[in-house]
C-alpha cells in the first residue's frame, strides 16, 4: 500500500495561493470613470452689433444729423460700458478668463 503524502495538503494550499496571486497579477488596473463633460459657462453679456450711423445729409441739415450721431454714440458708449462691466464681473467670479 502506498504511503500517504504528508505534505500533499500543504502543497495544494500553496499551489492555490500561487494561482490566486497569478490571476490578480494579470488583472488590468481599474481606473475611475472620467467625469461627464460639463457645459461651458453661459455668458449673458448682451453683445449687440453697433448701431448704424445715418448717411451724411446735405449741408443745411447737418445740425440735426450731428445731434442724432452724438445721441447714437452716447447710447453705444453706454451699451459698451454695460458689456464691459458684465464681463469684468464674470472675470472676478472666475467664470471666464
Amino acid at each position: 500500500m502506498p504511503r500517504p503524502n504528508v505534505f500533499g495538503r500543504s502543497i495544494a494550499i500553496v499551489l492555490f495561493l500561487l494561482s490566486a496571486l497569478a490571476l490578480t497579477a494579470c488583472a488590468t488596473n481599474s481606473t475611475l470613470p472620467a467625469p461627464a463633460p460639463t457645459e461651458p459657462p453661459r455668458v449673458d453679456c448682451q453683445r449687440t452689433p453697433p448701431a448704424q450711423v445715418p448717411p451724411v445729409p446735405p449741408l443745411g441739415e447737418m445740425d440735426a444729423w450731428g445731434l442724432l450721431v452724438m445721441a447714437i454714440v452716447e447710447a453705444e458708449r453706454t451699451k459698451w460700458q454695460a458689456e464691459r462691466d458684465c464681463l469684468a464681473s464674470l472675470r472676478a467670479k472666475g467664470v471666464i478668463r
